[in-house]
């Protein structure tokens, strides 16, 4: 992980986590975040 950026949910109507990576995120990972409960869209 090279940069992470977050938006306090109590202050924005739409939160944001944005990870910055130098190489490929495995597609096990990619699957995990998924899955959780709080995640409504993953951009690849």
């Amino acid at each position: 992980i090279r940069q992470v950026f977050v938006t306090d949910p109590h202050l924005s109507e739409e939160p944001r986590l944005v990870i910055i990576t130098e190489s490929r995120i495995p597609a096990s990972v990619i699957e995990d975040l998924r899955a959780l409960p709080v995640v409504r869209r993953l951009i690849l």
